[in-house]
C-alpha cells in the first residue's frame, strides 16, 4: 500500500525537486561570480603594488645615481684643484732654483773676472819692471800665468757642472715625486668609482630578484622552465658571504633521465656525469662557493631534458634568474658534428652573452684520429714483436682483433690506415671509416672536458674580476689543464683565452687603468708556464707599454730589443713597483 502512495505522489514531487535544482545552481553560479571578482581584485591590487616597488626603487635608484655622480664630481673638482695648486707650487720651486742658479753663476763670474783683471794688472806691473829687458824671464812668467789661469779655469767649471748637475737632479726628484702622487690619486678615485658602480648594480640584483617571481608571465615562463630545480630556490638563497657565487649549469648533449627521450640507439655517448666530476675537481680546489674572492656553485644534473636547448632555453633562464650570475655551459651533437656554446650573465644585466665557441667540430675526425694512433702504436708494440717471435701475421688478425684484446679492432684500423698510405702514393684520394672503440670516445670526452675546464675558468677569472676586484687565477692552471692533450686544438683555444681577457680589459680602461699591466703580467706569466714563449714574449711587452705610458715614459717600439725596454723603465723605478720589476725579470729568465 505503501508502494502505491508513493508512485501516485511521485508526479507532484518532480516539480518540486526541479525547483530546488534550480535555486542551488543559481546559488553555486552566484558564488563562482563573487570568487572571480575576488581572483581579479586581488591581481589588479598585486599588479598596483608590484607597480609601486617598482617606482620605488627606480627612485632610489636615481636618487643613488644623482649622489654618486655628485660626489665624484666633488672628488674630481678637489683632484683638479689640488693638482694645479701643487703644479704652481713646483713651477715655483723650479723658477727659485733657476734664479739661485743664475745668481751663482754670475757671482762666480764675476770673481773670476776680478782675479783675472788682478792677474792680468800684476803680469803689467812685472813686464813695466822688467822692461822686456829679460826675455827669458818674461816667457818663464807668461807660462807660469798660464799655467794658474788654465788652474782657475778648470776648478772654475768642475764648480759650474757639478752645480748644473746638482740642479737637474733636484729637478727631476721633484718631478718623479710629483708623478707618483699623481698615480695614486687616480689609483684611489678609480677605486672609489668601481665600488659605486658595484653598489648600484647590488641594489638592482636586489629588485629583480624581489620582482622576478611576482611578474604576471612567471607562471608561463615556468611551464617550458629548463631546470629541474624551480627559480625560487636559486633566487631565496640567502648569502652569509658578501660576495655573490657565479652559478655554473651543464646543458649536455643528451641528459641522464631525460623523461622526454624515448629513443633507443644512442650513438653519442652520455658524458654528463664525467663533465660534471671534472668541473667539481676544478672548483672544489681553485673556485669554491666557500671563497671570499672567487666563489662559484657548480649546479650539476640541474638540466632538466634535451629537448630545451639553443637561445629559446637562455632567453628563459635569463628572464627569472637575471639578478643572479649565471654561466650555462651548453654541448650539442648535430649528426656528426658538435657544437659548443656559452651564455653568460653577470649581476644586474640588463642582456646576456650568447657565443659558440665550437661549431661544427666533426667528432669523428678525432675518433678516427685517436683510432690511428693507437693501430700505429699497438702495430710498434706488439704486432711487430709478435712476428719476430715467429707468430704469423694472419694469426695475429684474427686473433688480436676479433676477441678484442690488446685494443679493439687495432688490425682492422691499420690495414685500413695502411690502405690510405698506399692510395695516397697513387695519388688516389679515398677515405674510409675506422672502427672507434671506448678509448677513442674517452679520447674526445676529454677534450670537451678540458674544454668545459678552461671556459669555465675564464668566466669566473672574468666574473670576480669585474665584480669582486680579485686577480686572475686561469693562466697559473693552463699548464695542468692542457697537459697530455694531444687531439686538443690547443692553439685556437688558447687564442680565444687571451683575446676574451684582452677584451675584458678594454672595457676596463677607464674604470681601472692602473691594473691593466698588473692583468697583462699575470696572463703571460701563465703562458710562460705553459711554454708557449711567443705569444708570452708579445703580453710582455704589450704589460711594458701600459706600465712606461701610465708614467709619461714614452715607450719603446713593439719590436724593439728588451734592453731598450729596461731602460725606459729606469725612472719609474719605486719600492711600490718592486713586485711588479721583480716578476718582469723572472719572466724574461725564462724567456731567454
Amino acid at each position: 500500500m505503501s508502494i502505491s502512495l508513493l508512485g501516485s505522489i511521485t508526479p507532484y514531487l518532480s516539480p518540486i525537486s526541479n525547483f530546488f535544482s534550480g535555486l542551488i545552481f543559481a546559488r553555486n553560479t552566484n558564488k563562482n561570480s563573487t570568487t572571480s571578482k575576488e581572483i581579479a581584485r586581488h591581481q589588479t591590487d598585486t599588479q598596483k603594488e608590484l607597480e609601486i616597488q617598482r617606482q620605488q626603487t627606480q627612485f632610489k635608484l636615481a636618487y643613488l645615481s644623482i649622489e654618486s655622480q655628485a660626489q665624484l664630481e666633488k672628488r674630481r673638482q678637489e683632484f683638479q684643484f689640488d693638482l694645479q695648486e701643487r703644479q704652481q707650487y713646483f713651477q715655483k720651486d723650479l723658477a727659485h732654483l733657476n734664479i739661485e742658479a743664475q745668481a751663482r753663476l754670475a757671482k762666480q763670474r764675476q770673481m773670476f773676472e776680478l782675479d783675472l783683471q788682478e792677474k792680468q794688472h800684476q803680469f803689467q806691473e812685472r813686464m813695466e819692471y822688467l822692461k822686456f829687458g829679460q826675455q827669458v824671464t818674461l816667457e818663464k812668467a807668461r807660462q807660469e800665468f798660464q799655467i794658474q789661469l788654465n788652474a782657475l779655469q778648470f776648478e772654475q767649471q768642475k764648480e759650474i757642472q757639478t752645480f748644473i748637475q746638482n740642479v737637474q737632479v733636484a729637478v727631476n726628484q721633484k718631478n718623479l715625486n710629483f708623478q707618483y702622487w699623481r698615480f695614486e690619486q687616480e689609483a684611489i678615485l678609480q677605486k672609489q668609482l668601481v665600488e659605486y658602480n658595484r653598489q648600484t648594480q647590488l641594489l638592482v640584483a636586489q629588485y629583480q630578484r624581489e620582482t622576478a617571481l611576482k611578474l604576471p608571465e612567471a607562471n608561463k615562463l615556468f611551464e617550458n622552465w629548463p631546470l629541474r630545480i624551480v627559480p625560487a630556490q636559486i633566487l631565496n638563497y640567502h648569502y652569509e658571504i658578501g660576495v655573490i657565487p657565479l652559478r655554473i649549469i651543464i646543458s649536455p648533449p643528451s641528459v641522464d633521465f631525460d623523461k622526454f627521450d624515448h629513443s633507443e640507439k644512442q650513438t653519442f655517448p652520455k658524458i654528463e656525469k664525467r663533465l660534471a666530476e671534472r668541473l667539481r675537481q676544478l672548483l672544489n680546489q681553485y673556485y669554491p662557493l666557500q671563497s671570499p674572492t672567487r666563489p662559484t656553485e657548480l649546479l650539476d644534473g640541474a638540466w632538466d631534458s634535451g629537448r630545451f636547448h639553443g637561445g629559446a632555453s637562455i632567453k628563459g633562464l635569463f628572464s627569472l634568474l637575471q639578478s643572479e650570475p649565471t654561466l650555462v655551459l651548453e654541448s650539442e651533437v648535430d649528426g656528426d658534428y658538435l657544437n659548443f656554446r656559452l651564455a653568460y650573465w653577470g649581476i644586474g644585466q640588463g642582456s646576456y652573452e650568447y657565443n659558440s665557441l665550437i661549431s661544427k667540430l666533426s667528432y669523428r675526425d678525432i675518433l678516427f684520429a685517436s683510432a690511428k694512433q693507437r693501430a700505429l702504436k699497438w702495430k710498434t708494440e706488439i704486432r711487430d714483436k709478435l712476428i719476430v717471435n715467429g707468430m704469423s701475421l694472419k694469426e695475429i688478425n684474427e686473433r688480436y682483433d676479433q676477441t678484442q684484446q690488446h685494443g679493439a679492432y687495432n688490425a682492422t684500423n691499420l690495414a685500413i690506415l695502411e690502405e690510405e698510405e698506399e692510395f695516397t702514393r697513387l695519388g688516389i684520394s679515398l677515405s674510409r671509416p675506422y672502427r672507434p672503440d671506448p678509448q677513442d670516445w674517452n679520447v674526445l670526452c676529454q677534450i670537451l672536458e678540458t674544454y668545459h675546464c678552461v671556459v669555465t675558468g675564464v668566466m669566473a677569472d672574468v666574473h670576480h674580476l669585474i665584480h669582486n676586484h680579485a686577480d686572475l687565477l686561469l693562466p697559473n692552471l693552463l699548464p695542468d689543464i692542457l697537459k697530455n692533450q694531444i687531439l686538443l686544438p690547443t692553439d685556437s683555444l688558447l687564442q680565444w683565452v687571451i683575446s676574451s681577457y684582452q677584451s675584458v680589459f678594454k672595457l676596463l680602461a677607464v674604470e681601472r687603468s692602473h691594473q691593466i699591466p698588473e692583468w697583462t703580467l699575470q696572463l703571460a706569466e701563465g703562458l710562460v708556464k705553459l711554454g708557449d714563449k711567443q705569444r708570452a714574449w708579445e703580453l710582455l711587452k704589450e704589460s711594458l707599454i701600459l706600465h712606461l705610458q701610465q708614467h709619461d715614459v714614452n715607450p719603446p717600439e713593439k719590436t724593439a730589443s728588451i734592453e731598450a725596454f729596461l731602460m725606459a723603465m729606469k725612472p719609474t723605478l719605486s719600492a711600490a713597483n718592486k713586485s711588479y720589476v721583480k716578476r718582469i725579470g723572472d719572466c724574461l729568465a725564462i724567456l731567454n
